[in-house]
């Protein structure tokens, strides 16, 4: 500032240098307590010599809150202290912010913004006649016209500023620690990063006014969460209240202080400061808040007094369920090693797992147990079966309300035993040679039915031997089977007889069976039939045998004697034939 009056003073033109985003922070200490309408901000009228140097003198101030926007917030209403923070520094309005009651932030822009626009400058006060009240407030203290010349330029809204405020006096209006002593670092930041600070200490002597202020007073009223119109009573808080080294100590008298019937807790007799309520026990039926609640009795506060409201969410009504795994055939036999989930519906219908309970296994007396549940529907899903038994994919769904009786709920789930399966291997060979397996045997397979009456077993209706003469069959339930043969291997005898067996408890888990087949024997040769035997011929006549009674003499083999017993020798011989073949043909008939 001083450098600028003596600009002036010499005639210069010169704007002063500029501080964007100017940003003043002053954090209270020693656990003093401050609000936005605890700071104040002026505009000085410093006085100068002839030279246009500043002096310590003031010939004015003027309380420029007008120009300023007021906030105060806390964690509590969403953001943190930097978001805070930069939100006083970028915005489009002079701002004061408080944090928590501690540290305040005032926001001026651009200063000097250069152009005579700002909210911050000298047109703006006393409706914009704020030059002629600079320049009356001279008239009136006297001072030299080369000073009143001076100080005027520099305020004038048509010099190189444009009339915009350039210096500032901030009064924070902070209550003294209660040794008297007050400390505080304050920082004055502009543009990106520059920075500048300031620190040092003060003594007060006396306190608002000379008078130790001790007439601050806490009203907390205790709430239920669901309904504010609910005053809970029997909650119990100790009052603690930051010390000059921001720590916390709890204020003498108040380690225990219980709600009334009303609900509330009043606290008289305080000093002005950083306060707040911790609670140690809940009202019955209630959880315990864990949050302090803080406030502060400030100077500014209208009666001293600081007035707030806590709450307290219901305790979850809490119940337990009993799940018993019993043999769906008889539920006095208990099952042991079931494995559940369960699941928690929610307010859209779906379900979803609980937390902590996805693998629920079922003791030695096949029972599951869960407590500490609130009320709700929940429903039992089960992701393992016990050994032997069949997975059951049904859940067990069941609810607990307020007012289910000694809010416990027991369930059954039963469990069928897992079916007895077998099979059988059937093995088809030659009949005549048992190491000679036979492909291409078809069969069916069927079943006996309850009626009595033979079934095919579905997908079973035509069964081939493979290259090792095998068919195998698995997973058939208990009971009676047989394989029927529909066609036999290529050059052998079809066997229709139906070979049986049983699928049964503690008999082997495959049933082996052989089939054997006949080959088909070779077609029989057609007999030979013999030739028609010839007709004998009519003998001659014998002649008169010579006188005397001698008989004539044949040789064997010549003349009619011979002819004759040649013809006698080929019919036996034909005969004999025939007899011979028709023997023979009567032979191969009998084998065939």
């Amino acid at each position: 500032m001083a450098s600028a009056y003596a600009d002036y003073a010499a005639g210069g033109s010169s704007q002063s240098e500029q501080r964007p985003n100017l940003l003043l922070t002053d954090e209270m200490q020693g656990g003093q307590a401050i609000t936005s309408d605890d700071v104040v901000v002026r505009m000085p009228i410093y006085a100068t010599t002839n030279a246009g140097e500043a002096q310590s003198q003031q010939y004015a101030s003027f309380v420029i809150m007008s120009l300023f926007d007021k906030v105060d917030k806390s964690a509590a209403d969403g953001m943190t202290q930097e978001e805070f923070a930069n939100s006083v520094r970028g915005a489009a309005t002079p701002t004061i912010g408080v944090w928590e009651n501690r540290v305040v932030y005032v926001g001026f822009g651009d200063v000097p913004s250069g152009n005579g626009t700002s909210t911050l400058n000298v047109k703006n006060l006393f409706d914009g006649n704020g030059e002629a009240v600079v320049e009356y407030i001279l008239d009136q203290t006297g001072v030299s016209p080369a000073q009143k010349a001076i100080v005027m330029k520099y305020f004038s809204t048509a010099g190189p500023n444009g009339g915009d405020i350039t210096s500032f006096l901030v009064e924070m209006r902070a209550d003294a620690s209660e040794d008297g002593r007050y400390e505080n670092t304050a920082t004055l930041t502009y543009g990106d990063s520059s920075s500048s600070q300031g620190s040092g200490s003060a003594y007060f002597t006396e306190i608002s006014g000379g008078v130790e202020v001790r007439d601050g007073k806490a009203i907390l009223t205790k709430v239920d969460a669901g309904d504010a119109g609910i005053t809970l009573s029997g909650a119990v808080f100790k009052l603690e209240k930051m010390q000059p080294d921001n720590s916390w100590e709890t204020v003498a008298g108040s380690e225990r202080l219980t709600t009334n019937a009303s609900g509330q807790i009043t606290v008289a007799g305080l000093l002005l400061g950083q306060y707040r309520f911790v609670e140690i026990e809940p009202p019955a039926g209630y959880v315990m808040e864990a949050e302090p609640i803080g406030f502060a009795i400030t100077s500014s506060m209208p009666d001293h007094t600081a007035t707030m409201t806590a709450e307290n969410t219901k305790s979850p009504v809490l119940g337990k369920v009993v799940l018993t795994k019993v043999d769906a055939d008889d539920e006095t036999v208990k099952l042991p090693g079931a494995v559940f989930k369960l699941e928690e519906r929610a307010a859209d219908g779906t379900w979803t797992d609980l937390p902590g309970y996805e693998a629920l296994t079922t003791d030695g007396g096949g029972l599951i147990t869960v407590e500490d549940l609130v009320v709700g529907t929940y429903r039992f899903v089960e992701v393992s079966a016990p050994e032997g038994y069949e997975l059951e994919t049904t859940p067990i769904e069941f609810t607990l309300a307020e007012d289910t009786p000694g809010l416990e709920v027991a369930v059954t789930a039963p469990n069928t035993k897992s079916p007895v399966l077998g099979g059988a291997v059937l093995k088809k060979v030659d009949a005549e040679d048992p190491t000679a397996v036979l492909s291409g045997a078809t069969f069916k397979l069927e079943q006996l039915l309850a009626d009595g009456a033979w079934g095919t077993v579905p997908g079973h209706g035509a069964l081939v031997t493979g290259a090792d003469g095998l068919i195998e069959v698995r997973d058939l339930l208990v009971g009676s089977y047989r394989f029927v043969e529909t066609a036999a291997p290529e050059g052998y005898v079809l066997d229709d007889t139906p070979v049986e067996f049983s699928v049964a408890v503690g008999q082997p888990a495959q049933a082996e069976l052989t089939m054997k087949n006949t080959p088909v024997p070779p077609d029989p040769e057609e007999p030979v039939v013999p030739n028609e035997p010839e007709e004998p011929g009519t003998p001659q006549q014998p002649g008169t045998p010579p006188a005397g009674g001698t008989k004539p003499v044949s040789l064997a083999g010549t003349g009619d004697g011979a002819s004759t017993a040649l013809a006698v020798s080929t019919a036996a011989l034909a005969l004999a034939a025939a007899v011979g073949g028709a023997s023979m043909l009567a032979l191969r008939r009998r084998r065939r």
